[in-house]
């Protein structure tokens, strides 16, 4: 007599293709803020290079503080689009937990 098949389970997340997707996305994500905190420093060794212009009245304190007030901006917004993703990956965890649960249950 042949044995009844038993029900795969899986071990862990590692084969689940929403995780492998969240991950890829979370890495393409952090390779843009990579890229913009790059650019960032570049920005920052060029006005420590206009700080030496300052001194000889040549430069515009108004374009100084524009620039300021766009990088703000989007650092505000870059902290909305993480706070953003900590929500949706709390919700995760909520369901991946209240499902590991229910499972434990059965």
């Amino acid at each position: 007599l042949a044995k009844p098949k038993r029900k795969r389970t899986r071990t862990g997340w590692s084969s689940s293709t929403g995780l492998q997707r969240r991950k890829r996305a979370e890495l393409q994500f952090l390779r843009e803020h990579v890229r913009d905190l790059e650019t960032y420093a570049e920005k920052l060794k060029q006005r420590t290079s206009l700080a030496h212009v300052v001194g000889n009245k040549s430069c515009d304190w108004q374009g100084v503080a524009v620039a300021e007030f766009k990088e703000r901006q989007k650092a505000e917004e870059l902290n909305r689009a993480l706070r953003r993703i900590m929500d949706n990956q709390l919700q995760v965890s909520a369901a991946l937990k209240l499902a590991a649960e229910q499972q434990t249950l059965q």
